[in-house]
């Protein structure tokens, strides 16, 4: 539904006028995403739910919950934390499904980002308001940015795929430090920062087999161009005076895609990586996305229909291990991110 701002004479990088349905949105977590951008470009730098409820009862309406079990007026005051369903928007929601399930999403985000997330929440008037002068308030834009890559203008989505890769090797080397004997070299077609692997497939390949100690499967075949088969980075220790390789590996995968995390996360699987090099120990992959991936508030699964295929860094894990200090921002970037807080809508509905 169009929104009506008070400085429609700018052309922002970012296009929100459209709010997109609460029946295309399934997961509520993206549907916060969407507030969270509303309050940072509003004139008052907030968003309330009834603004958002009232606008999607306009231009989409609301469901029936009468089908269904339960009282949801009385929804909200009895939940519980260890009880939480899926975050999934019901088909066809009534205003009170919408809202209640939402309120907990915005609860669960509130509680557990806690330090990390630049908004503060008014529980008695569902009402988020931005902190601007949050320390993570850049940072978090940029991951949040990151998640939403269908409504910023291609031309300059790279800024932000480029800005992942970034974020995602310096979280890496956090978790695999070097003082701890770990290796982490980026392995992207395009990925020249810190250690890296140069050249085509064929030769990173044989580069990493030489730093595991192992050799290249004969049988495989490379491209000859360039590509990076599915691998943003890869991680291995070596052993002092120790050259029977056999040695632990993991790889890295970086990505804002927001569908087929599962066939993302297959692309290095043991037997696709054992394809190209001989590899005689487990095999460990993290998928590190930009999104919030958590689908229950109990924090026992992952948007990915298979949660046994990686290890998912996602935003509520990758902000507490950025050091503020070693990250730094394209300007570019900066000038998006003060594009938006000045645009100043003022949001009629």
């Amino acid at each position: 539904m169009p929104m009506q701002n008070s400085c429609s004479w700018m052309q922002p990088e970012v296009d929100i006028t459209e709010l997109p349905s609460h029946r295309t949105f399934k997961t509520l977590n993206k549907y916060l995403d969407y507030i969270e951008l509303l309050a940072i470009t509003s004139i008052d730098k907030s968003c309330t739910l009834s603004m958002i409820i009232d606008m999607m009862e306009e231009e989409d309406g609301f469901g029936d919950s009468s089908s269904r079990e339960g009282d949801f007026d009385q929804f909200e005051s009895s939940l519980g934390y260890e009880t939480i369903e899926p975050l999934i928007i019901p088909n066809n929601p009534s205003r009170n499904e919408f809202k209640n399930h939402l309120v907990r999403v915005i609860k669960y985000r509130s509680n557990n980002f806690g330090d990390y997330w630049p908004f503060n929440y008014e529980v008695r008037t569902n009402k988020i308001t931005v902190i601007d002068d949050h320390s993570f308030y850049n940072i978090y834009i940029c991951l949040l940015l990151s998640s939403v890559l269908s409504i910023i203008k291609k031309p300059i989505r790279k800024l932000f795929t480029d800005f992942h890769e970034v974020v995602s090797y310096k979280v890496i080397k956090e978790i695999f430090p070097a003082n701890a004997g770990w290796s982490v070299k980026s392995f992207g077609a395009n990925q020249k920062f810190g250690d890296y692997y140069e050249g085509n497939l064929y030769n990173k390949f044989k580069a990493l087999a030489k730093d595991l100690n192992t050799s290249l499967n004969p049988q495989s075949t490379f491209p000859s161009s360039g590509g990076d088969g599915g691998i943003d980075a890869v991680i291995f220790r070596k052993f002092s005076k120790d050259d029977r390789g056999l040695l632990p590996l993991c790889t890295v995968q970086s990505t804002c895609t927001e569908d087929n995390l599962e066939s993302k996360a297959r692309e290095t699987s043991h037997s696709r990586i054992n394809d190209r090099i001989h590899l005689k120990t487990p095999l460990v992959n993290y998928l590190i996305v930009p999104r919030d991936m958590i689908t229950t508030a109990n924090n026992t699964k992952f948007q990915i229909e298979d949660n046994s295929l990686s290890i998912i860094i996602d935003r509520f894990r990758i902000l507490p291990l950025i050091n503020l200090s070693e990250m730094e921002i394209d300007i570019s970037i900066v000038d998006i991110i003060d594009e938006l807080k000045g645009l100043n809508n003022n949001y009629s509905f």
